[in-house]
């Protein structure tokens, strides 16, 4: 005598990762993170991010920006009409206006292996 499987009521449509997690095909790519900077934030070394290039900036956001020429991963913070960024280790940094900075997208996601 054979049993059905206890999860044969709970069958769902397959899962689309890229529906559940790119919500702008056109505007989203992946970087694997390199480093701890960004471990207080639950962004760990060799961790893939998902990051969409179509969304705004917003106050306590993870983005990938270029700062002085060096691309950077921080935190984006707006206070009292003023810019910063950080990684929760190190004060705020105020983004002056002589600063060169440019936004390359939004972390909406991360990937890890556990499997290291």
């Amino acid at each position: 005598m054979s049993f059905g499987s206890p999860a044969e009521n709970y069958a769902e449509a397959a899962l689309d990762l890229n529906r559940l997690l790119i919500k702008h095909p056109s505007g989203t790519y992946f970087l694997r993170m390199e480093g701890n900077a960004m471990e207080k934030e639950g962004i760990f070394d060799g961790d893939i991010l998902i990051v969409d290039r179509a969304l705004d900036a917003d106050n306590n956001k993870i983005i990938i920006g270029e700062l002085n020429n060096s691309l950077t991963i921080r935190k984006f913070l707006i206070k009292d009409g003023k810019n910063y960024l950080t990684n929760g280790d190190t004060p705020p940094q105020l983004i002056k206006p002589s600063d060169n900075f440019s936004l390359w997208g939004v972390v909406t996601y991360t990937i890890r292996s556990f499997d290291k």
